[in-house]
C-alpha cells in the first residue's frame, strides 16, 4: 500500500489492475473468493486522491492448525492460509489481521466515506 501512495502521492491506483496488486488479487481470489474475479474488495476514502485504503475479503478455515497458524504469522503468510468465517482486512494505517465485524459495516470500509479497518483479533 504505502509503495504504490510513494509513486502517485494517493491510493488512486491501489487496485487489481496495477502490476503491483496482480499477484496479489488474484491470490485472493483464488483462496477466498469464487474464482470470479471480484476479490478483494478495495475501498477509498476519496473517490479522486484518495487519502485512505482499505482492502478485504471473507475467509474461512477448516482446522485448529490452520486458525491458529494464521494468527502468529506475517500479513504474507495469512493471505496463502485461511481463517474460520472471519475477514482478513488491511488498511493505509497499517493495520492487518482478522475481524469477526464485516468491513463493509457502518464506520469501517465505506467507499468515499472512511477506509479503516473493523476491531481486529488479537494474538
Amino acid at each position: 500500500m504505502t509503495y504504490i501512495y510513494s509513486l502517485d502521492g494517493h491510493y488512486d491506483n491501489f487496485n487489481c489492475d496495477n502490476s503491483e496488486m496482480k499477484t496479489i488479487c488474484s491470490r485472493i481470489d483464488e483462496l477466498y473468493g469464487q474464482k470470479d474475479n471480484k476479490e478483494p474488495t478495495i475501498i477509498y476514502d476519496e473517490p479522486v486522491n484518495s487519502q485512505g485504503a482499505c482492502i478485504y475479503s471473507f475467509i474461512e478455515c477448516d482446522s485448529s492448525e490452520c486458525r491458529q497458524g494464521v494468527l502468529d504469522q506475517s500479513f504474507w503468510y495469512r493471505l496463502w492460509h485461511k481463517k474460520e468465517n472471519y475477514w482478513l482486512c488491511a488498511d493505509t494505517t497499517g493495520r492487518v489481521g482478522y475481524t469477526k465485524i464485516n468491513p463493509s459495516s457502518a464506520g469501517y470500509c465505506i467507499e468515499g466515506g472512511s477506509a479503516i479497518c473493523p476491531s481486529l483479533i488479537e494474538k
